[in-house]
């Protein structure tokens, strides 16, 4: 069993089949953060490599989303559901290898994101969280979130953003690279036992070498969201489908 006392608020107790939390004492909109802890740990605990990050599918094919906190995720993952795709998830990614492909299961409906990214009209849907920002469940903006299993097509990592040049700029990555990433943006990283990393770092060292990885770059500016997710999109269309070894080529826009 994992125990785990996060930020004075609440004890988790987690195994492999069960989740249990306790609250220290209350706090408003803790639940959506708890949940998600827990149900990596439950995640990891079956064989999960559970990675801190955003996903997105469309004809069951994934793109996942990394970086750094305030590299702008959520704001890509709303920008790309506004513009069709189906969103898997704004915080935790599971991952496995099945028949030879990185795939991931859906679906967290559940984004938080900057007040200012939302419509007048999505206003009403709103719930303040504690480091200013909203929680949004997509159903209710009728945004498509994803109920199956997601093949992940490619791992983009979210550079800084740029001010100038064009709105968006992507380059492919090789393996060794994506793997430092990966681990990088392990969810469960701190409490994972020495058996339990050697067991996350060989499968997300498989799925590096399966899986194409590529460094975002976006445009300082709301409305450069929309041009990247175009790129998201593209790289989930049929023929972006993974083919060889990873980094045998880089591209920008």
């Amino acid at each position: 069993m994992h125990t785990i006392y996060r930020d004075s608020v609440a004890l988790l107790k987690v195994t492999r089949t069960s989740l249990r939390i306790d609250l220290a004492r209350r706090a408003r909109n803790a639940t959506a953060g708890l949940v998600n802890t827990g149900l990596a740990l439950v995640l990891a605990r079956r064989g999960y490599a559970v990675l801190h990050g955003g996903a997105l599918a469309r004809n069951g094919a994934a793109v996942v989303l990394l970086g750094s906190p305030g590299a702008g995720k959520s704001s890509l993952v709303l920008a790309s559901a506004r513009r069709g795709l189906e969103v898997i998830s704004d915080e935790i990614v599971p991952i496995r290898i099945y028949g030879g492909a990185a795939r991931c299961p859906g679906s967290n409906p559940h984004i938080r994101v900057d007040p200012a990214l939302i419509t007048r009209d999505e206003r009403a849907l709103e719930e303040p969280t504690t480091d200013g920002k909203c929680l949004l469940d997509v159903r209710d903006m009728g945004l498509r979130c994803v109920t199956r299993q997601s093949g992940i097509h490619a791992f983009v990592f979210l550079d800084p953003r740029h001010s100038r040049g064009k709105p968006w700029r992507i380059k492919q990555l090789g393996s060794a690279e994506a793997l430092t990433r990966l681990l990088d943006n392990l969810y469960t990283r701190r409490v994972l036992s020495h058996a339990e990393r050697r067991k996350h770092f060989k499968l997300l060292a498989r799925a590096a070498r399966l899986t194409p990885s590529y460094t975002l770059s976006v445009r300082t500016g709301v409305g450069n969201l929309d041009s990247a997710s175009g790129a998201l999109e593209r790289l989930l269309a049929p023929e972006a489908a993974p083919k060889g070894k990873a980094g045998e080529r880089a591209s920008t826009r």
